[in-house]
């Protein structure tokens, strides 16, 4: 299920364009954007931090890839994507990624530098965050995708805190400054809903003022 503000419609002088634009784009096997993942693209870069939390196999990772190229055809070249996956899936994005002619360098082990003519993708999983977390900063992306976010659903875990600062609030994580991040995954908060914590404090901490404000509203007599 896609979370509440995936559902918010998206008002922009160029939405139409957007929709235009982003429904002409074939991906690899000729694949082409669904009308929701056209929408979500689009809200994506609207918030600039967002959550989206639809079922698996609803095609996020095309929502990102589509996201990217958005903000590449508004900004006029190339920006740097950081996507955090699955140590297991690291092979397929990586392979997507080529696909589109990004340059693409994945980080698989701690003692691996970032080329220096890496200027398009990074992949690398939960684990290289934490052994690269000043490298990643300085790398300075423009977007940080976390496929299968749900990685970071514990407060106290270096890897969230690599990503999200150690308050969780983006100061000092990898996140700190970048214009666009999109977590995803179609079970953010697998064991109970306090796990949406660290993604809510990063990235929509305004969710939570609203939040807590609801529950401590003065009683009218």
């Amino acid at each position: 299920m896609t979370v509440e503000l995936q559902h918010k419609q998206v008002h922009s002088p160029s939405e139409t364009s957007r929709r235009d634009f982003l429904a002409q784009i074939i991906f690899s096997e000729d694949r082409k954007l669904l009308p929701h993942q056209i929408e979500q693209a689009i809200f994506a870069i609207e918030l600039k931090r967002s959550l989206n939390a639809s079922e698996t196999g609803t095609g996020k990772f095309l929502v990102a890839a589509a996201a990217r190229i958005l903000i590449e055809q508004e900004a006029g070249h190339v920006v740097k994507c950081l996507y955090t996956s699955p140590k297991s899936a690291l092979g397929q994005f990586e392979q997507e990624f080529i696909d589109r002619d990004y340059r693409t360098f994945v980080l698989r082990h701690g003692n691996d530098a970032i080329p220096a003519d890496t200027d398009t993708v990074l992949v690398a999983n939960s684990t290289m965050l934490v052994t690269h977390r000043e490298q990643l900063r300085d790398w300075d992306p423009s977007l940080v995708v976390l496929d299968e976010a749900s990685a970071f659903k514990t407060a106290t875990a270096a890897r969230t805190k690599a990503i999200y600062g150690d308050a969780l609030d983006g100061v000092g994580g990898i996140i700190d400054e970048v214009p666009f991040v999109l977590a995803m995954s179609g079970t953010l908060a697998p064991a109970h809903n306090g796990e949406l914590y660290p993604h809510l404090r990063a990235l929509a901490p305004a969710a939570l003022l609203d939040e807590a404000r609801s529950h401590h509203a003065p009683t009218c007599l």
